[in-house]
C-alpha cells in the first residue's frame, strides 16, 4: 500500500528489496506510480527531479537485472524498464519545468496530456524516434498578434529557427482564421532529436476549455470545435466509449488549407444520457492535473472532476 507520504530512501530501499521476487512489470508499476506520488507532493522543492534521477543512476540500482528488463509489448509498444521510464520521465519533467518557467503572458495554464498524464515513470518510453511524444494542452486567452516567437520557442530547449520560422506563419494564419471565425484552436507538432523527444502542443482558447469542463447534454446539438493541424489525424473515426463503457464513435471532418488542416470534431457527447469524452478528455486523462497556471484554469478542472 502507497503511503500519504514516502521518502525517496524508502521507496529505493523498497525498490531493491522487491526487486528479487516480483516480475519486471508489477517492480515497474509498483516503484514507478510511488516515485510519480513522491514527484506530485515535493515538486515544488528545489532538486526533486534530479535526486530522483540520481538514486536511480546509482551501481546497486543499476546491477540489477529486473530494473533493466523491458516490459512486454502493447499496442505493437515496446513497454520500457523501470530505469528507462524513470529516466524518460524526468527528462521531459525538467524540459517542462525550464520552458514554463518563462511563458508568455496569453498562456494562462499548461496540461499534461499523454504518457506524461497516465504513465508518469511507468510507460513513457525512450529510443528516439519511436520514443514517448510530450503532449501539452496550452490555455490561451487571446493570443496577440505579435509574440516573442524566440521566448515560446526557445532555442536552448531544442527548437530550431526553422520550427520559430514555420509556426509563426501559422500562426499568422490561424489569427486570420479566428477573426472569421474558421478556426478556434491551433496544434503543432515539433521535432526535438536534441532531447530525444518531439512535443505536440495544442493551444486551447479557453472558451473551449470551459466547454470541455462543464459538458450538458448534447444529443441533439452538439458542440464541435475547429482545430487548425499541421497534419491530419491518422483516422478520421475516433473510437470513443461512454461512461457504461459502451462504443460511440466520433467523425473527425478535415479538409485542407493553407499552412495546414481543419479539423471539425464533437467536443463530447452524450449517448442514451451517458456522457462520452471528446478526444481531448482522452488526451488528459486520467489525471487531468494542471502543470501550470492560474486559479481560474483549476478551477474549472474541479469543476470537470465534480
Amino acid at each position: 500500500m502507497v503511503r500519504n507520504s514516502e521518502s525517496l530512501a524508502q521507496i529505493t530501499s523498497d525498490c531493491l528489496e522487491l526487486s528479487s521476487t516480483l516480475h519486471p512489470d508489477i517492480l515497474r508499476e509498483d516503484i514507478g506510480y510511488r516515485l510519480d506520488l513522491h514527484w506530485r507532493q515535493h515538486r515544488t522543492q528545489h532538486g526533486v527531479l534530479p535526486s530522483i534521477l540520481r538514486t536511480f543512476s546509482q551501481d546497486d540500482i543499476l546491477n540489477i537485472p529486473n530494473i533493466r528488463q523491458q516490459g512486454q509489448v502493447i499496442l505493437d509498444k515496446q513497454q520500457p524498464s523501470l530505469l528507462e521510464a524513470v529516466h524518460e520521465t524526468t527528462t521531459r519533467l525538467t524540459f517542462m519545468e525550464k520552458w514554463t518557467d518563462n511563458l508568455l503572458n496569453f498562456i494562462n495554464g499548461v496540461i499534461l496530456g499523454g504518457s506524461l498524464s497516465y504513465g508518469r515513470f511507468v510507460n513513457v518510453r525512450g529510443a528516439y524516434p519511436r520514443g514517448s511524444d510530450l503532449d501539452i494542452i496550452l490555455l490561451t486567452r487571446n493570443i496577440p498578434h505579435t509574440i516573442n516567437i524566440n521566448r515560446l520557442l526557445p532555442t536552448p530547449l531544442g527548437f530550431s529557427l526553422n520550427d520559430q520560422s514555420i509556426f509563426h506563419t501559422r500562426l499568422d494564419e490561424f489569427n486570420r482564421m479566428r477573426r472569421k471565425k474558421t478556426a478556434q484552436m491551433i496544434s503543432h507538432k515539433f521535432l526535438l532529436p536534441q532531447q530525444g523527444f518531439d512535443i505536440s502542443m495544442h493551444f486551447m482558447d479557453q472558451d473551449i476549455f470551459h466547454q470541455l469542463c462543464h459538458p450538458t447534454d448534447i444529443e441533439h446539438s452538439p458542440r464541435y470545435f475547429l482545430d487548425f493541424k499541421s497534419a491530419k489525424f491518422p483516422h478520421q473515426t475516433m473510437n470513443q466509449k461512454d461512461t457504461h463503457g459502451d462504443p460511440f464513435p466520433f467523425s473527425v471532418n478535415e479538409h485542407e488549407v493553407i499552412n495546414g488542416f481543419i479539423a471539425r470534431t464533437q467536443i463530447c457527447g452524450f449517448s442514451n444520457g451517458n456522457f462520452v469524452p471528446g478526444i481531448y478528455h482522452n488526451l488528459m486523462a486520467p489525471m487531468f492535473e494542471l502543470f501550470y497556471g492560474d486559479t481560474d484554469c483549476q478551477n474549472q478542472i474541479e469543476c470537470f472532476r465534480l
